[in-house]
C-alpha cells in the first residue's frame, strides 16, 4: 500500500522499489476525482474541486453498536469536526444507555444490532462493542454489505478472525476497516517516512511502549496482549514495512487470578531479522504513556508528542504526558474517521484491512501460546489475498 508521500520505498526490505506516480493517477481515476485517501498515511489526496464535490453528497449517516468510552469519542468527532456525516442510529445491550446516547446525539436508538445494520437509515457502521461481540457484528455487517470500521482489535483469536476473513473474500469486496488509529497519528508517519527514506540507516531495533494509569474494570492478563499489546504489534509492522516472525512474552502472570495487573514485556524478531520489545503496562499510575524508538546503523528515531519536545534537566524531564487515548490520539481519531468517511462515500477502504486486523491476531495468538509456555513462539501466516494487494 502507498506510503506517505508518493516517491518513498513500500518496504524498507525493498528500498529501490517507488511508488509508481501511474498509481495516483489510477485511484484518483477510480475516485471519480472525489478524493483520493492515502490508506497507509491517513493523507487525502483531492481532484479539481474534490473536497468541494464529496460535501454536495447526501449526508453520510454512520451507526454505532456498542456505546462506551470510544463510542464517545467517535461520535463526538463525527458531530463537531466531520462535515456531512452525523450519527444516524445507536444499539447497546443496555436499554438505558442506547437512549441517552440516542437523545444527547440525536440518532434513533435500536433494539438489536441486526436492526441497526440492516435499517436503511444507516450508510455504515462503527462497532465499539466489547472485544469478545466485535466478530458477530462485523459478520453482520458483511451480511448487510455496510462497510465497517471495528474498534482494535478485530477479534481477540485469530480463529474469529479467520472466519470473518473468509466471509470478506466470498463477498469479494473490502468493507471492514480496523481501528489502528496510530498509523494516522503525525508522529508515527513522520517515523515511517524517516525509515523508509533511509534517515536512520537499516533498522536494527525498535523498542514499543504502551502505558496506561489504570487497567479498566475486568481486566484480565490476556487483555494485556490482545487488547493493548495489539497496537503496538500492528505499528511495528506498519513502521518496518514487515512481519514479525517470532515473539516471546516476560510476565508474573497468573492463571488462577481474573485481574491482571502486572507488566507484560513481548520480544522477539521481525521476518527481516530486526529486534522488537513491546511493553505492556495498565497499571503504571502517573499517565498514559507511549513511546516508540526505533535505532539504525546510521541513527534513530522516537516518537514525541505535544510540541515535540522534552526538556531534561536536574535529573527530571518538561514532557508532558496525557491523561488517555482520547487527548494523546486526539488528531489521529479525527484523520482516521474523515478519511474513512471520505472513503466510504466513493467506496473505496482506507486505513488497516480485514487482512492486517487477521496478521495481528495471528501474531496476539502466538504471544499468548508464549506467555503460557516461557518459550518463543514462530508466527505462520498464509499468503496474502489478491484482494488486499494493492
Amino acid at each position: 500500500m502507498l506510503a506517505g508521500r508518493p516517491d518513498v520505498v513500500l518496504r524498507r526490505s525493498a528500498r529501490t522499489l517507488r511508488a509508481c506516480p501511474t498509481q495516483l493517477a489510477r485511484l484518483r481515476q477510480q475516485c471519480h476525482g472525489v478524493a483520493v485517501v492515502q490508506a497507509m498515511s491517513g493523507r487525502t489526496l483531492t481532484g479539481n474541486n474534490g473536497l468541494q464535490r464529496a460535501t454536495q453528497l447526501k449526508t453520510l449517516n454512520v451507526g454505532i453498536i456498542g456505546l462506551g468510552n470510544v463510542a464517545r469519542v467517535h461520535a463526538q468527532l463525527i458531530q463537531q469536526r466531520i462535515d456531512g456525516v452525523q450519527v444516524s442510529g445507536v444499539f447497546s445491550a443496555r436499554a438505558t444507555t442506547r437512549s441517552a446516547f440516542a437523545i444527547e446525539f440525536g440518532a434513533k436508538e435500536f433494539d438489536t444490532a441486526a436492526d441497526l445494520v440492516f435499517s436503511e437509515d444507516v450508510d455504515a457502521v462503527l462497532v465499539t462493542s466489547p472485544d469478545m461481540t466485535h466478530e458477530e457484528y462485523v459478520s453482520l455487517c458483511l451480511k448487510a454489505g455496510k462497510p465497517v470500521l471495528c474498534e482494535k482489535p478485530l477479534t481477540p483469536s485469530a480463529e474469529g478472525s479467520k472466519r470473518l476473513l473468509e466471509q470478506e473474500l466470498a463477498l469479494g469486496r473490502r468493507l471492514v476497516s480496523v481501528g489502528f488509529m496510530r498509523r494516522y497519528d503525525s508522529g508515527y508517519r513522520r517515523m515511517r517516512t524517516l525509515i523508509a527514506d533511509d534517515a536512520i540507516g537499516v533498522p536494527k531495533i525498535i523498542h514499543s511502549i504502551h502505558r496506561n494509569p489504570a487497567p479498566s474494570p475486568g481486566f484480565a492478563w490476556q487483555d494485556g496482549i490482545t487488547a493493548v499489546a495489539v497496537h503496538d504489534i500492528d505499528i511495528i509492522g506498519w513502521l518496518l514495512g514487515e512481519r514479525i516472525a517470532s515473539i516471546a512474552a516476560a510476565t508474573t502472570i497468573d492463571e488462577n487470578s481474573d485481574q491482571q495487573t502486572e507488566p507484560l514485556l513481548l520480544s522477539g524478531t521481525t521476518a527481516g531479522g530486526v529486534l522488537f520489545s513491546i511493553e505492556s503496562f495498565v497499571n503504571c499510575g502517573y499517565g498514559y504513556d507511549i513511546g516508540c524508538e526505533v535505532a539504525g546503523t546510521l541513527g534513530s528515531v522516537n516518537l514525541a508528542w505535544g510540541d515535540g519536545i522534552a526538556v531534561r534537566r536536574d535529573y527530571a524531564s518538561t514532557k508532558p504526558i496525557p491523561n488517555g487515548y482520547a487527548s494523546r490520539f486526539e488528531s489521529a481519531f479525527v484523520d482516521q474517521m474523515r478519511a474513512w468517511c471520505e472513503a466510504v462515500r466513493v467506496g473505496h477502504r482506507v486505513g488497516a484491512s480485514l487482512w492486517d486486523g487477521y496478521v495481528a491476531s495471528l501474531v496476539t495468538d502466538a504471544a499468548l501460546r508464549a506467555a503460557l509456555s516461557g518459550r518463543s513462539e514462530v508466527v505462520t501466516y498464509p499468503g496474502v489475498p489478491e484482494m488486499y494487494q494493492l
